[in-house]
């Protein structure tokens, strides 16, 4: 089989996926070398890497406003991001939308006197954060136009936060239970409380929440802190890379579970993935003696976040197996963070630039061959100078801080959607011997038209 087209890599991905499909439904599995008859995927098209767009332009947030998380809670694909910012009275949450330019104020539980605080957006763009009601604050959610008090454990009189939304509205933080502070799992009616490792009397606290309801985080062990994964019904340990008497902490969670954090090795603090049942250590940029600390994963367990490399801490991208260094912006001795990490691979963060002690934004895509200073790609921004990259889409939009504020950064060329490819007839005959060539055409159309890739 031969694909030539002008393409993308996720166009190519699907189409491949599209015909593994057909040839397996005409008597043949794809790539299955135990198949001695019917037609067969002879080679999957490879994966193009994303490189990185030629220019964004720049939309503001807010000048004086405030992010609590530097991760891709704050912001989803269409561009909406969640901030705070005072707003003449007090500080409130509120919702930036993209696609309008406009900032919506949230308000507040209880009064519109009362202070409240966005961290976390999801795909519909609900947020969640705290707010004070008047009597204690307490984690809401808000659709934009009604903000829903979501309680706390125990008692209302209690107090709870609001971290992490996902796409259904499931909504997870930490609340007060009258004896100690608990993670819990809200689905914006009743408020679950996740217990927590060892007794019910240890603390527990969450941090990330995926598609399908299932939470990180970190909770006392009656010895000492470990990184949890909820599952809906059971808080597990997810133990330690060393002793399990050492220390874990869960950051980020994917949306198969899987896990990133950082763990004590009995040597020093690695990253970590774990699969829910297995923690793998990371390792470290350098020697395994230095320390590495995960901080965000994708959906194909992607992990980013930064470690000491013998000179300075420095972004890396580990695949799970191998700990990539990214190095710098300018000099490699200078230092870098990873902060976000979409589906692509891209990762934005921030290093100090050559010249100079203050930190530049910075991305780095699978496509690229070195980290780009965010500040390159900037149009129509004179004066604007990028300092931090903390969030990035999978549709390419970038949240980050700089001499102006918050801005939004916006793609010239977007990611291209996964999106369907046309598949013409199989000419063949059936059953077909192994070797004999199976004739398919595939069109797809393509958003970026300025380079041609080919496929086998």
């Amino acid at each position: 089989m031969f694909i030539s087209s002008n393409c993308k890599h996720a166009a190519v991905r699907n189409a491949a996926l599209i015909l593994s499909f057909i040839l397996a439904a005409c008597g043949g599995s794809a790539g299955d070398p135990s198949s001695s008859t019917g037609p067969r995927l002879l080679a999957a098209a490879p994966s193009v890497p994303v490189a990185t767009p030629a220019s964004y332009t720049v939309a503001n947030i807010s000048s004086t406003g405030y992010i609590g998380y530097w991760d891709n809670r704050t912001l989803n694909e269409n561009g909406q991001v969640s901030f705070s910012e005072f707003n003449g009275n007090n500080y409130h949450a509120f919702r930036y939308d993209a696609a309008s330019g406009t900032r919506a104020d949230l308000g507040a539980l209880g009064s519109s006197n009362n202070p409240s605080y966005g961290y976390a957006i999801n795909a519909g763009g609900q947020v969640t954060g705290q707010s004070y009601n008047g009597t204690n604050w307490h984690a809401f959610r808000s659709d934009g136009t009604t903000m829903t008090d979501l309680g706390a454990l125990g008692s209302p009189n209690n107090s709870s936060n609001g971290y992490a939304i996902n796409a259904s509205g499931q909504v997870t933080g930490w609340s007060y239970n009258g004896t100690n502070n608990h993670a819990f799992r809200s689905d914006g009616t009743t408020m679950t409380d996740l217990g927590a490792l060892g007794s019910p009397n240890n603390e527990s606290y969450s941090n990330a929440i995926n598609a399908s309801g299932q939470v990180t985080g970190y909770s006392h062990n009656g010895t000492n802190w470990h990184a949890f994964l909820f599952d809906g019904t059971t808080m597990t340990d997810l133990g330690t890379l060393s002793s399990p008497n050492n220390y874990s902490y869960g950051s980020a969670i994917n949306a198969s579970g899987q896990v990133t954090g950082v763990s004590h090795n009995g040597t020093s603090y690695h990253a970590f993935r774990s699969d829910g049942t297995t923690m793998i250590d990371l390792g470290a940029l350098g020697s395994p003696d230095n320390s590495s600390n995960g901080y965000a994963i994708n959906a194909s367990g992607q992990v980013t976040g930064w470690s000491y490399n013998g000179t300075n801490n420095h972004a890396f991208l580990s695949d799970g197996t191998t700990m990539t260094d990214l190095g710098a912006l300018g000099s490699p001795n200078n230092y870098s963070y990873g902060y976000a990490i979409n589906a692509s691979g891209q990762i934005v963060g921030y290093s100090n630039a050559s010249g100079s002690v203050q930190a530049h934004a910075f991305i780095r895509s699978p496509g690229d061959s070195q980290m780009i200073d965010l500040n390159t790609r900037l149009v129509n921004a004179p004066g604007v100078e990028l300092h931090y990259a903390v969030a990035i889409s999978d549709s390419g939009f970038i949240v980050a801080l700089g001499n102006t504020g918050w801005v939004l950064l916006k793609p010239s060329v977007p990611l291209p959607a996964p999106a369907a490819a046309t598949v013409g007839p199989i000419t063949a005959n059936d059953p077909v011997a192994v070797g004999t060539p199976v004739n398919v055409s595939v069109q797809f159309s393509d958003i970026n038209t300025t380079d041609t890739h080919t496929a086998v």
